[in-house]
């Protein structure tokens, strides 16, 4: 089908937003505010449990980058000391079996139904991506059909101790909440929660 004004519109926004920021704010994507709410909802339960119930949680594997990762076990920057984050990853259950044991009851669910959400306006995404550069609309979403190389990560930055007064040196060894790194794939959709500190 021929693309309509609305993505033809849509897709001019984009185009200029990433010639001229590299980034873009998406509004109407297809996931509410509920659907964000309910999903920060369960992560705060999920994050707020006892090490001891955490520790029952499915822990990470590297290997099929799904799991708990406990607090500062990752360095995303070599260089640096681990991330103060913990978080909680799961994959296409097309192609993955995320593992909720130890979850919050009900957190397996929100989290699928975010997946499925997210996959959609991902597609959207790509065929307007694929517009705003000219090419046919289906030129992203032939390469992303299986999402098999998608992650839907949860994300919580405990409160840490503030610094002494003059702050730290910004050496390469000091640990950073996450460090600097490049994402993998095509588009990185964030959603942050503005209500907790740390989430």
């Amino acid at each position: 089908n021929d693309p309509t004004p609305g993505q033809r519109l849509a897709a001019g926004s984009i185009d200029r937003a990433f010639r001229e920021h590299g980034f873009l704010y998406l509004t109407d994507l297809g996931v509410d505010e509920e659907d964000v709410r309910g999903v920060f909802d369960m992560m705060k339960r999920l994050f707020a449990l006892s090490d001891g119930e955490k520790a029952r949680l499915s822990e990470y594997d590297p290997k099929t980058n799904i799991g708990f990762s406990k607090f500062a076990t990752e360095a995303l920057n070599t260089h640096r000391r681990p991330d103060l984050k913990e978080s909680f990853n799961i994959r296409s259950r097309r192609h993955y079996a995320n593992d909720y044991t130890g979850t919050p009851d009900g957190f397996g669910d929100v989290a699928e139904s975010l997946w499925d959400k997210l996959e959609e306006a991902s597609r959207r995404l790509f065929i307007a991506c694929a517009l705003a550069m000219g090419e046919d609309i289906r030129f992203f979403e032939r390469t992303f059909e299986r999402f098999d190389f998608t992650t839907l990560r949860m994300l919580h930055f405990p409160p840490v101790e503030d610094s002494p007064p003059g702050g730290l040196p910004a050496g390469d060894g000091d640990a950073l909440r996450i460090g600097e790194h490049t994402d993998f794939g095509m588009v990185t959709l964030l959603f942050h929660d503005d209500e907790s500190a740390g989430a």
